[in-house]
């Protein structure tokens, strides 16, 4: 399951009433990670009279029984509260969670403490399924947004949740690994990344770059227009002048999709051949040499995209004329005659002879 289902799949919630009060319990259907985190939360839901009857090992499960057998150290109460765990954990199981809970032996049967156990028996083992599950996660970890502070709250929660299970901390330098590998492929965010790789940052100087950029780079909040914004980006990848686009930077284009991101800019046969015609020039915003100048600037087109103000206010350099205005009376001189011997001979001087 991705990060995006168990999202969808922690919504799913299921009222139930515990102890005379209600309680939003979500619901358990999913994987070894879908569990540790479900249990995290419905621990955290209880009571504190529950504390002690969530046992996580199988010597303290079976130690929790009726009152009346013998060894038994719970009261009338406290039994109370197991039987009403085992009717929350029927409730709110699911899918292979609820085939779990069908397993439980017949003499464990509304035992919500040995229930409780069993469960995280079967999801978790001996911990290597879910930390692999975990490392798994890390290692495809992507943004899903522009918000830096989000997805770094997102990226330590796994990193934690690692160290949690497995009882140690992981490595700084595996983490940066990860961080960066995640990093989406936007013009400002790779510069700080390849400043990053280049100046072997560590973690946290790397995890402070990247909360200054997500406060520093925040969307400008603009009035929508009330054109179209498909007609908009059609008549920019039509015309050669500065789209209406660049005006708004808040629009979002699908390049600024993750899972698709298409070119840049289309060109039409019209300004393909306008680009073949400008040929190879050196470009007045980049300062490289490509096809057809300042106007077919990759570069420009997706810092303006992105919301970089300096891009979009940019306005290319006056250039002057070249050709000064001539009158209509004015006519060029004509060529001199080419000098040959004839005209050597007919020059009016009269020669020097030694």
């Amino acid at each position: 399951m991705t990060e995006s289902q168990l999202l969808a799949a922690t919504q799913r919630l299921c009222e139930v009433t515990l102890d005379d009060v209600k309680l939003s319990v979500p619901v358990l259907d999913g994987d070894e990670l879908d569990y540790y985190r479900w249990q995290l939360r419905v621990s955290s839901l209880l009571s504190e009279d529950y504390a002690n009857l969530l046992p996580e090992t199988e010597p303290a499960a079976d130690a929790i029984k009726k009152p009346t057998e013998d060894g038994s150290t719970l009261t009338e109460d406290d039994w109370k509260k197991v039987k009403a765990l085992w009717r929350l954990l029927v409730s709110v199981c699911q899918g292979e969670a609820a085939a779990y809970l069908a397993n439980v032996p017949v003499n464990k049967r509304g035992n919500g403490s040995y229930a409780w156990f069993y469960l995280r028996k079967c999801f978790l083992g001996d911990g290597s399924a879910i930390s692999d599950r975990l490392l798994d996660e890390l290692r495809s970890f992507k943004w899903f947004s522009y918000q830096a502070k989000t997805e770094l709250l997102r990226f330590e929660g796994l990193v934690n949740t690692y160290a949690h299970v497995t009882g140690t901390a992981m490595d700084a330098r595996v983490q940066r690994g990860y961080l960066l590998a995640s990093i989406p492929p936007e013009s400002s965010l790779m510069l700080l990344k390849e400043e990053a790789m280049r100046k072997n940052s560590p973690l946290n100087d790397i995890k402070r770059d990247l909360r200054f950029w997500g406060e520093s780079h925040k969307p400008p909040t603009v009035a929508t227009p009330s054109y179209s914004e498909a007609r908009d980006i059609f008549s920019m990848t039509t015309s050669t002048a500065r789209s209406s686009l660049f005006r708004y930077p808040g629009l979002t284009t699908p390049s600024q999709s993750f899972a698709s991101r298409s070119p840049p800019i289309a060109f039409t046969p019209e300004q393909q051949k306008h680009r073949t015609r400008i040929g190879m020039v050196n470009c007045d915003f980049c300062k490289k040499d490509h096809n057809g100048g300042w106007r077919y600037c990759f570069m420009r087109h997706e810092k303006c995209l992105s919301g970089d103000l300096e891009a979009i206010n940019w306005t290319p350099p006056h250039r002057a004329s070249n050709t000064a205005p001539q009158s209509a009376s004015a006519a060029a001189p004509p060529p001199p005659p080419p000098l040959t011997e004839v005209n050597l001979l007919s020059d009016d001087r009269t020669p020097w002879i030694m």
